[in-house]
């Protein structure tokens, strides 16, 4: 499907991407004016992650209990299931360059642990 009508969006966020300082962007707007395909536009065309282009959609999850084993299963096999799998997951997410797309984050505003991912994060970075 062509992607017509959202090319400044595009540019826009690819040039926060591309901004060292920026370490999290985040899309706002109602259901349905786009912003999953803009970001799945962008996650197909965007360059400078070693690391690749990581999609995990939350809309599909039904508790906080899910985010750690479903962010895991997105991350690939390497991940050693039988330790503390939050401390595995911020240790290789802070080892990696990527991009890390939570789509439909605002879903899970009860679960502190995605909402705390990216500052986690940071910290680890720092």
């Amino acid at each position: 499907m062509p992607f017509v009508g959202r090319q400044a969006e595009l540019d826009h966020v690819r040039a926060l991407l591309a901004d060292l300082n920026v370490r999290m962007v985040t899309l706002l707007g109602q259901g349905g004016v786009g912003k999953t395909r803009l970001t799945l536009e962008l996650a197909a065309s965007v360059t400078g992650f070693g690391h690749g282009v990581v999609i995990l959609s939350l809309a599909a999850l039904s508790g906080p209990d899910e985010f750690l084993p479903a962010l895991s299963n997105a991350l690939g096999p390497h991940l050693p299931l039988d330790s503390d799998l939050r401390r595995a997951l911020f240790e290789h997410l802070a080892s990696r360059n990527m991009l890390l797309v939570l789509d439909n984050y605002q879903t899970c505003s009860e679960n502190r642990m995605i909402l705390l991912l990216p500052m986690e994060l940071q910290k680890r970075v720092n």
